[in-house]
């Protein structure tokens, strides 16, 4: 007697088993037989290797250039155990990662882990390649933190789950370009205890430049820790700070990138952000704006210090329409719109305060050329940011591999 395979069920079985961490992607093989006429599947898996290491990075024609270093050990068994490390390590930003995973997927899968990482951005090494002395800017930001996390999944593509951080947070910075080698910078230390909730759907085709699926996900956090700003001697700022003092915020946010497959060569891109934080300014602009929450239209814009896509309320929208002329070729037009619901603004001594509601309005637009290789995507970018007011408004990005970073808890 003939039995008909259930594509449904079949479907979610086999997106288990490319999800297993045990196993290695498996590819299934349809083989036709004659005398029963039906087919047979056929799956070959195979066990993964207990440890594993890697290397890669990103080339630019920026000064982001990034070598990365991961190690990773697993045990197989009823449960599964993970131990994970990776180490960044570039002119703009640097860091280091450990990871411990206990992973339970007999019954509903989810995973436990301790995480613990230190990052650290200099901007100001990023701006001294390409911009002349007058529009040098000194900032640099460290974040490290210790987690506890609880994530379950749900059909494989859906995640959601709880973590608790311990994070300290330092800016160092000059309020201004007018300073000296000999001068002391100002610094900003804030550590807070950080709780979040969050739920998350990925079915995007690719971790970089997708065409085709859909990403969302909500999260809630909470922070609450002292913060302290320290002077130095070049800055603009002449009152008394404040001693250490409590400082709490909720952060909402909530992300979403579509993808509508139109035919065989193009599809069309809608991605949308939303975040309100309770969040007050700190004690000077700068430290306000480091700290403050960043929308980032472009690959380009997650190196850079983009003053007009930071606040601490905004909603962002995007459209992108990407061509696939070729087999593992793509081009893209991409435009952003980014709306703070009250932006920050400053004064000659610092001080910074908010503008009036809906008062200023930035967009982004980017052409990419992107070939898809098997180790990393090259890309060629071309930016325009028609409200940049600090540095040029064009910008032309060569890249082998994309700049990523680890983790930020806030």
């Amino acid at each position: 007697m003939k039995q008909r395979l259930d594509i449904t069920n079949f479907q979610g079985k086999y997106f288990e088993l490319l999800t297993d961490p045990r196993v290695q992607p498996a590819f299934p093989e349809l083989i036709y037989d004659t005398k029963l006429d039906m087919y047979s599947l056929n799956i070959s898996a195979k066990e993964n290797s207990h440890f594993t290491a890697g290397l890669g990075g990103c080339i630019a024609s920026s000064p982001t250039n990034q070598l990365f270093l991961q190690l990773r050990y697993e045990k197989f068994g009823e449960r599964i155990l993970s131990l994970y490390g990776n180490y960044y390590a570039g002119s703009f930003y640097n860091s280091g990662l450990i990871n411990a995973r206990l992973y339970d997927i007999a019954h509903l899968p989810y995973y436990f882990e301790f995480e613990a990482a230190s990052n650290h951005w200099n901007y100001y090494r990023y701006t001294s390649y390409f911009f002349d002395v007058q529009n040098l800017i000194y900032l640099i930001e460290e974040q490290n933190y210790a987690k506890l996390n609880l994530t379950a999944s749900l059909r494989n593509e859906n995640k959601f789950g709880m973590n608790i951080s311990e994070v300290y947070k330092r800016f160092t910075y000059h309020q201004s370009n007018m300073f000296k080698r000999s001068d002391t910078t100002d610094r900003t230390t804030y550590t807070p205890v950080v709780g979040e909730l969050f739920f998350e759907h990925n079915s995007l085709n690719r971790k970089f430049y997708s065409n085709a699926g859909t990403h969302f996900k909500i999260s809630a956090r909470y922070a609450n820790g002292k913060i302290k700003t320290i002077l130095g001697n070049a800055s603009p700022q002449t009152r008394d700070l404040k001693p250490p003092y409590t400082y709490d915020y909720f952060v909402f946010n909530a992300d979403i990138e579509h993808y509508i497959k139109r035919n065989d060569v193009f599809s069309l891109g809608l991605k949308s952000s939303i975040l309100f934080s309770t969040q007050e300014l700190l004690e000077n602009y700068t430290a306000s704006m480091l700290n403050a929450p960043t929308f980032y239209p472009t690959h380009e814009s997650s190196t850079q210090f983009m003053q007009q896509f930071r606040s601490n309320q905004y909603a962002a929208a995007g459209l992108m329409a990407v061509f696939n002329p070729v087999a593992n070729f793509d081009i893209r037009l991409e435009g952003y719109a980014f709306v703070p619901l009250r932006t920050i603004i400053t004064e000659p001594t610092g001080q910074p305060f908010y503008a009036d509601y809906f008062s200023q309005f930035n967009m982004a637009f980017s052409g990419i050329l992107v070939y898809y290789t098997k180790i990393a995507p090259i890309s060629l970018s071309f930016n325009y940011y028609p409200y940049e007011t600090r540095f040029n408004k064009f910008s032309f990005v060569f890249n082998i591999g994309v700049p990523i970073f680890n983790p930020k808890p806030l």
